[in-house]
């Protein structure tokens, strides 16, 4: 008769005791791991509470209806906020009194692969001379920052230089600015985007509306060891018009202009868009397509 020696298992039974160990580390490894999640925020809830419990990741769904936010709010996690309805966009009011140093915000995304999509943002108040509705600075990641099919309206009775969207020098990833639109009452949005120029780094800013701004868009200098922002088919007027775009508005926006009461260019605020250098003559036009069709064979068009 065979006596089994103590302490020794049976091949059947060392199986099982390894396919439990297994099982054990995997819960606790999925146990130490966190998901992105969607969550739904409605109007009754805090914004700023639901941000601050978010991890990144996170896709926060907001509800139709009016979120004011006193304090305005600083994002500092890698999470998208955008609507449940894209036809009834939640309306977040924002005090433009948020400080991030130099300058007075609304919104301060504070971390890359920040996303806000669908939202309608009012900004009030405002202190100092340099305010933002939206400011992106941080200072690590490169995931882009997206701001997309959002409304941007300043509704100031005061005098006050304010930007729709400010991109700080302070800003190591790239931000892409799509299908927005920029409102402004009585012209106080004295520029719409302001994208500093950072070494490597190109935003994008395409199909946007810019309606009743003073300015469209600032900050990109030549001189500056920087790329061009990537800008195509925005639109920018005195008001929002009438037909759909894309598709339908194909109008090229020069950098650091405004506009007079009409609408009109103001021609002594023109700074030249691009600038063809032929036979050692250096020739600027006010907007890319104006120097594409002085264009000739051979030549290099610099924006």
């Amino acid at each position: 008769m065979m006596q089994r020696m103590k302490g020794t298992l049976r091949p059947g039974r060392k199986a099982g005791v390894l396919a439990l160990a297994v099982l054990l580390l995997t819960c606790v490894l999925m146990a130490g791991a966190v998901s992105a999640a969607d969550i739904l925020v409605t109007s009754d809830d805090n914004l700023a509470e639901k941000i601050a419990d978010a991890t990144d990741g996170d896709v926060l769904i907001l509800k139709s209806g009016e979120y004011n936010l006193p304090n305005g709010l600083k994002i500092e996690k890698a999470i998208t906020l955008t609507a449940a309805d894209a036809n009834d966009k939640p309306k977040l009011t924002v005090p433009l009194g948020l400080s991030s140093g130099s300058t007075y915000v609304g919104i301060w995304v504070a971390a890359a692969g920040v996303k806000l999509d669908n939202l309608s943002i009012t900004s009030t108040g405002g202190s100092g001379n340099q305010n933002a509705v939206i400011f992106v600075q941080f200072s690590s990641g490169n995931d882009p920052v997206e701001i997309t099919c959002s409304e941007i309206t300043t509704t100031l009775t005061e005098t006050s230089a304010v930007r729709g969207i400010e991109i700080s020098t302070q800003c190591p990833a790239p931000v892409k600015i799509t299908g927005n639109t920029f409102q402004s009452t009585d012209s106080n949005l004295a520029a719409a985007i302001f994208s500093n120029p950072r070494s490597g780094i190109q935003d994008m800013i395409n199909y946007n509306i810019f309606a009743g701004t003073y300015a469209a868009l600032v900050g990109y200098d030549p001189a500056e060891d920087s790329i061009a922002p990537d800008v195509r088919y925005n639109y920018w007027g005195p008001t929002i018009p009438e037909d759909a775009f894309p598709e339908t508005i194909t109008e090229y926006v020069p950098y650091y202009t405004a506009l007079n009461d009409d609408g009109t260019i103001k021609t002594d605020s023109l700074t030249y868009a691009a600038s063809i250098t032929r036979d050692g003559e250096t020739t600027y036009y006010g907007s890319i397509p104006d120097a594409l069709n002085a264009a000739v064979d051979g030549d290099t068009i610099k924006i």
